[in-house]
């Protein structure tokens, strides 16, 4: 069996407190790549929004929208392979199961969003049908859920 080689880009300790637990950061929740530019690539947080980046993850931009949604807890993202300002985000923390408040969609890239359904349900992945963008399944908290008309 073949091994991957894994190398450490940034080895930068995490900060603690007196009491030893980690804080003053966040986690990825789930990464997404563009679908056809290997330099773009789409990071979500269970703590707060949505960031991309368009170098190879030199620079990272937070989403405006983000900031304005009921929720800041993510833990999907979903980018459509036709347009990619069409971006949909699942809602809720997988890792400390906090109930999410559904699927909120942009249509400008991240710079709004509007809530698009699954209403108190914690959206833990989008797929999106290869031959068909409007079609998404989504598994979530209570169940496999799908959309023909995105």
């Amino acid at each position: 069996m073949a091994q991957s080689n894994w190398s450490a880009l940034l080895p930068a300790l995490f900060p603690t407190n007196a009491s030893g637990q980690i804080h003053g950061i966040s986690r990825v929740s789930q990464m997404k790549f563009h679908p056809t530019n290997p330099n773009k690539m789409y990071a979500i947080s269970a703590r707060g929004g949505l960031f991309i980046t368009s170098n190879a993850g030199t620079n990272w931009n937070v989403a405006p929208g983000t900031d304005f949604m009921p929720s800041s807890r993510l833990a999907s993202v979903c980018i459509d392979f036709t347009n990619d300002q069409v971006i949909y985000l699942g809602t809720g923390d997988h890792d400390y199961y906090y109930n999410g408040i559904g699927v909120y969609k942009s249509t400008d890239g991240g710079n709004s969003f509007s809530y698009s359904g699954l209403s108190g349900m914690m959206v833990l992945e989008m797929i999106m049908d290869p031959a068909n963008h409007n079609i998404i399944v989504a598994a979530t908290n209570a169940g496999i859920y799908k959309t023909l008309d995105g």
